[in-house]
């Protein structure tokens, strides 16, 4: 097979090199915007997985805190773990904290039936990045676990059901596609 055939046609008239040029120029240019999509996407998906760290972070740094000035003070756990859970509030954050002979201290309301212990990593000292958890049909979470010093554990879920993030991403996903389709077209 020669190259001279292999750029012809079906009906035997040869393609222009105007129009070659013009394919290899649009396929190309449309690669370099799916790239450049994808670029601009994996970030932002990062992004939003480390601020949802961070703000599980701040919970068991928080509550690490407390349990450290006054193991004892069960009103000041009960309160940091109601307030955390208040709907009225941006982003729900379930907690629940154990004793060092595993019975719950302290939990969010509904927290056993949602999200049972048995959903959870391992609870270590050094703690690092949060793992995605999914109530099959209902709720998606942003779970982390922890050690407390001097025995027990706390496990935090961030909701991220009805987060205003996952509505932003879908957003800017959709705008990536007309991007996309903009760039094919042109």
């Amino acid at each position: 097979m020669s190259l001279k055939s292999a750029a012809e046609p079906r009906n035997g008239r040869p393609w222009s090199l105007a129009f070659r040029l013009t394919a290899y120029y649009a396929f190309s240019a449309f690669g370099i915007v799916a790239l450049a999509t994808a670029a601009f996407c994996w970030p932002m998906i990062r992004n939003i997985d480390q601020e949802a760290d961070q703000t599980l972070r701040d919970k068991i740094r928080l509550l690490q805190a407390i349990l450290q000035v006054n193991a004892a003070d069960e009103a000041a756990i009960h309160q940091e773990v109601n307030e955390s859970w208040q709907a009225g509030q941006h982003t729900v954050v379930f907690i629940r904290v154990a004793s060092p002979e595993g019975l719950i201290r302290a939990e969010s309301p509904s927290m056993t039936s949602i999200l049972p212990i048995r959903d959870f990593p391992p609870a270590a000292l050094e703690w690092g990045r949060g793992s995605d958890f999914e109530v099959p049909g209902k709720q998606a979470f942003r779970v982390m676990s922890a050690a407390i010093q001097g025995g027990g554990f706390v496990h935090v879920a961030l909701d991220r059901t009805a987060e205003q993030e996952q509505e932003l991403l879908a957003r800017f996903e959709e705008g990536l596609w007309y991007a996309l389709a903009g760039s094919l077209i042109a």
